[in-house]
C-alpha cells in the first residue's frame, strides 16, 4: 500500500476565509452578549443605588415629620419643607437635598443626585396632608420617582 503525504506548502486564501468567517460567526453574538450585559449590570448597579438613596431620605423626612407632629409645619417660598420654624427646615440645593437646622447651625447632605424634591401641603381635610415627592437619576441608571404623604393630625 502506497501512501501519499501532502505537502505542507502553507495555508491557501480559502483556508483563511474560512478560519476568519468561522471567527467572526461564533465572536459575534458573544461580544454582542458581553456587552449586553455588561451595560445592563451598571445600569441596574446605578438604577438601585438611587432607589436606596431616595428611601433613605424619605425614612429621614417621615421620621421627623412624626417626631415633630405637632408643630407648625410649612412650604418655605423655595419649596423647602419647614418643620418647626427656625429649627428643621428639607430644601433642595442643587442636586442635593440638605437637613438645615439653624438652631445647632448644622446642615447635613441626606441625598445626592436629586432631579426633583418636592413639598406640598394639603389641607382639603380635617387633618392636613404633606405629599412629598423625590426623584432621582444616578448616572447611567434610570430615573426613579418616590412619592409619600404624611397625615398631621391635629
Amino acid at each position: 500500500m502506497i501512501c501519499k503525504i501532502r505537502e505542507n506548502k502553507g495555508i491557501t486564501l480559502i483556508e483563511l476565509l474560512v478560519t476568519v468567517t468561522i471567527i467572526i460567526v461564533v465572536m459575534g453574538p458573544i461580544s454582542f452578549l458581553l456587552n449586553h450585559t455588561y451595560k445592563s449590570y451598571y445600569i441596574e448597579r446605578d438604577t438601585v443605588s438611587a432607589q436606596e438613596n431616595a428611601r433613605y431620605a424619605m425614612d429621614l423626612i417621615l421620621a421627623d415629620l412624626k417626631r415633630y407632629n405637632n408643630s407648625n409645619i410649612s412650604i418655605d417660598a423655595g419649596g423647602g419643607l419647614v418643620i418647626v420654624p427656625g429649627s428643621l427646615i428639607y430644601q433642595r440645593n442643587g442636586n442635593t437635598i440638605i437637613r438645615k437646622n439653624p438652631s445647632e447651625l448644622s446642615e447635613v447632605v441626606i441625598c445626592e443626585d436629586v432631579y426633583s424634591f418636592k413639598a406640598d401641603i394639603n389641607s382639603s381635610l380635617d387633618d392636613s396632608i404633606v405629599e412629598l415627592e423625590i426623584e432621582i437619576k444616578k448616572n447611567r441608571g434610570r430615573k426613579v420617582s418616590l412619592q409619600n404623604a404624611y397625615r398631621i393630625k391635629s
